[in-house]
């Protein structure tokens, strides 16, 4: 009777483990989503490294690249250039590239510092978000990044790393709508 016991017990705990485990996979999948095309973009109002507030309602009219990254995040790196190269290109036809970093708090601004030492040309916008942010955003794998309409809706998102002719394409949709 009791070896009947234990077992019935063992494969409970086991029915128990592997729901927990399904529904923490399924609430990791839904946080791994980006937001959806043509959504109304969250508000995005943060310090700036160097000082002052940014709010993205003041590039209204603009297309906007919205990167959420980190130093850590080998990714990222790869994609940075890629967003900075490309906000050259279309810098004159209303198009802002925006970084949102996302590492630590304490050691952030040295990080990003040490980033762009000896970079050619003046850094990229860094905000540093808060968590609401993050979360609004949808921001919780990285590379997360949004090409946000001339109208402040969602033209395109994407939680992995993209290529230089996926962004293109994106933003050229985004230059084209109205």
């Amino acid at each position: 009777m009791r070896r009947i016991l234990w077992r019935a017990l063992l494969w409970a705990a086991i029915a128990l483990a592997v729901g927990a485990g399904a529904l923490q996979a399924i609430r990791e999948e839904r946080l791994a989503q980006p937001l959806a095309p043509g959504s109304p973009a969250p508000a995005l109002e943060a310090p700036m490294r160097g000082g002052g507030d940014f709010d993205l309602a003041a590039l209204e009219g603009q297309v906007a690249v919205v990167s959420f990254w980190a130093t850590w995040c080998g990714p990222c790196l790869r994609e940075l250039p890629v967003l900075r190269e490309l906000e050259r290109t279309y810098q004159d036809r209303g198009v802002k590239l925006v970084t949102v970093n996302l590492d630590d708090p304490e050691d952030r601004e040295a990080q990003v510092t040490g980033l762009f030492a000896g970079q050619t040309g003046a850094p990229p916008l860094v905000l540093w978000p808060d968590e609401p942010t993050v979360h609004a955003w949808n921001a919780h794998r990285l590379p997360t990044l949004y090409v946000v309409g001339r109208d402040g809706t969602i033209v395109a998102g994407h939680t992995t790393m993209q290529s230089r002719e996926t962004i293109q394409r994106e933003i050229e949709k985004a230059l084209v709508a109205r």
